[in-house]
Formats: C-alpha cells, structure tokens, sequence
C-alpha cells in the first residue's frame, strides 16, 4: 500500500473520492447549538467529524469503516460504536490522521497543546506542547516537534542584544515521538528562540 493511501481524503459533491484533502458540510443547523461548520475527514480506516462552536471549540466523532470506501453524511450525530471526542480537555482542532492514530493541536497562538489518540485503543497516548511550530513534521510513523527546555543563562547569547524588556530567550529541544512504540525521544538538536514573558 503506498504512503499516499493514509493521507486524508474529501469527497466531493458527487459522491467521489478524489484526493488528500478535506471536506465540509453547509448544511443548516439550529442556532440554539451555535454551531458555526461541521467539516469531514477521512482516511482507509476511519471517518471524523469535527464541528466547531461559535467560540471555536472543536468536538469529535470518529467512525470505524468496514472498508476503505465506505463513506457516511458529513452529520454530528453519535452512533453506536463511534468515540466521540467533547469535552474541556479534548476540544482540540484536527491538525492530521494517520492511519490508526488521530492527531489534535490546540491553536492558533503561542503555547500550543499536541495530543495524539490511538483509534484502536481510544487512548491518548501523547500529550506534548510546544511555542514554535517551525521545524515540526508528520510522517505515517512519527510526529517530530520542539519542546521548551527552559532560560539557561549564557545559552542563548546570540539573542541578547534583541531580547526586549518583555520576551525572554530560551533553549528548545526536537522530540519525536514514535505512534507504534509510543516512545518519545530526545534528540540532540537545541535552539534558543525569543517567546513572551507572559505565556511562559
């Protein structure tokens, strides 16, 4: 099966699978819900639905398919069988979908929270956070990002003639984090990045 076949797919209005997108659904709902979109995703495996309030929290529902092509109405409605993902500490966008494993980020702004679902086993299996978003990837088997390792003084010279009264310099470490093993590891590379004094 090619790497392609994992990715997210959206249909089109005429029923097709065309591609590695997403889709959505304008379809009209009670304002009493404040519902402001409901969008559609969708892999081999599994199809989510993700609505989105007027505040901007996002709620889930995830649906096992009993084959690749099979498809469902771009609907929140939670059936028998789904896992559904609503409340305060899983209101998180749909960043990815790979394969089994479902991947959240909470955003946009500064201070991000990175969660991780394995949909087989319905557990979170990753909790990560992170400032910056450059230089984080996702492949079919890892999620690499950077986390905040705190201000060592003399660390981050290079940055001290722009660091302002109101933002600090501090060192960041890449991790990865592996979906089949659920091992996080370190790796070598650090950078000093310059972040708010208020969101550390």
């Amino acid at each position: 099966m090619s790497r392609a076949s994992h990715g997210i797919m959206r249909l089109t209005s005429l029923g097709l699978w065309i591609g590695v997108e997403t889709f959505a659904s304008t379809s009209a709902l009670p304002e009493t819900l404040w519902i402001q979109k409901t969008e559609c995703h969708a892999n081999e495996k599994y199809f989510i639905i993700e609505q989105t309030t007027r505040d901007g929290s996002p709620r889930h529902i995830v649906r096992s398919k009993s084959h690749p092509d099979q498809t469902f109405a771009c609907l929140y409605e939670v059936k028998d069988g789904d896992f559904e993902l609503n409340d305060a500490s899983t209101r998180y966008s749909l960043r990815d979908l790979k394969l089994h494993f479902l991947i959240l980020e909470d955003g946009p702004g500064p201070g991000r929270f990175l969660d991780v679902y394995d949909l087989r086993t319905r557990e979170r299996i990753l909790n990560g956070h992170f400032f910056n978003e450059r230089g984080q990837s996702i492949s079919d088997e890892e999620i690499s990002y950077w986390e905040t390792e705190g201000n060592l003084p003399g660390t981050c010279k290079k940055y001290g003639e722009n660091i302002k009264s109101d933002t600090v310099a501090v060192i960041e470490r890449e991790v990865v984090f592996e979906f089949q093993s659920r091992s996080l590891k370190k790796s070598k590379k650090t950078r000093c990045i310059n972040l708010p004094v208020n969101i550390l």
